[in-house]
């Protein structure tokens, strides 16, 4: 296991490399965890060593010092995962898979109210890696003190409780309808109307983030001429009053990429708050540096939006 750490004003990130082998042609996975994040806790992603590509479909399961389980969660789609743990101490991550060898990572501790970032990386061939790697340390921030304290800094767009229930959103991207320099966009996947959000500011590209989620669900730019059509899917107006929504038979990418619906992820009831920053002039400096700051140059520098559930508030 190999560390590093690495200053962020007077906070200091440890990065820990962690990867786990599988014997034989196999997926590897991570989930979105939905326990509430209290104190400790850890998340990340699990990661095919040799593509770079995320795993899915694998159980995630975190064991105490006497490696009784405190916690499980199944990866999703993107490889990301999220787990509490129910005090300070000492952890292990195991990966299992149907068909694969079970694997345990090494040890690693926890402090009071620390949260640990992660990075899983497999190989689908059974090549011995190191075992587990810790990618970040950080004190817990509960959700609702980072966006008040960012709401203060006056950049950006705020949505607390008050506004998304006035919005009454029969799914997440409701509560974006509306919203000056953002599209709602819409294309066809799979037969199904699939809604994803876009900037019309800046370089057009939007990163977006869940909870407290190193890597994010989405990075997209929006489509250059996109066409307004009022009433596709019959969706309101949402907050703003704006009516209708962009609709494009473009892949649901838009040149950008896409680990998850945000309609599919999220309940609009889990809602807690949203920020955006709808381009790189609005993004904090918290924003830019660290570990979200290594996605936001895929289509960039592109905007940010953190979506906040009851989970992380």
């Amino acid at each position: 296991m190999s560390e590093k750490s690495i200053a962020h004003g007077n906070r200091v990130t440890k990065t820990v490399r962690l990867s786990l082998s599988l014997a034989g042609p196999g997926l590897l996975i991570c989930l979105f965890c939905i326990a509430p994040l209290e104190a400790q806790s850890v998340s990340g992603r699990v990661l095919d060593d040799f593509t770079n590509r995320p795993v899915a479909a694998a159980t995630v399961t975190l064991l105490n010092a006497e490696l009784a389980t405190v916690g499980a969660a199944s990866s999703s789609e993107g490889g990301f995962f999220q787990l509490r743990m129910p005090a300070a101490g000492s952890y292990t991550l195991r990966v299992q898979r149907i068909g694969y060898e079970d694997h345990e990572g090494r040890a690693f501790e926890v402090a009071a109210g620390e949260h640990v970032e992660v990075e899983l990386r497999l190989s689908p061939e059974g090549v011995h890696l190191d075992p587990l790697v810790v990618l970040a340390r950080r004190s817990f921030e509960p959700g609702r003190e980072g966006f008040a304290r960012r709401r203060d800094l006056g950049r950006g767009l705020f949505l607390d409780m008050i506004t998304i229930a006035v919005a009454e959103p029969r799914v997440t991207t409701d509560v974006f309808r509306g919203l000056e320099g953002v599209q709602v966009v819409g294309a066809v996947r799979g037969g199904l109307l699939h809604f994803q959000l876009g900037s019309m500011r800046g370089h057009r590209c939007l990163a977006v983030f869940l909870d407290h989620a190193a890597d994010p669900i989405m990075i997209q730019r929006s489509p250059t001429a996109p066409r307004l059509e009022p009433g596709v899917g019959e969706i309101r107006g949402g907050i703003g009053g704006g009516g209708g929504a962009l609709r494009s038979e473009a892949p649901p990418e838009f040149d950008g990429w896409v680990y998850g619906s945000l309609d599919q992820l999220v309940d609009p009831s889990s809602l807690r708050g949203v920020e955006v920053f709808r381009d790189w002039t609005e993004v904090p400096d918290e924003l830019r540096s660290g570990l979200r700051a290594r996605h936001l140059f895929q289509g960039g520098p592109c905007g940010v939006v953190l979506v906040w559930t009851e989970i992380g508030w």
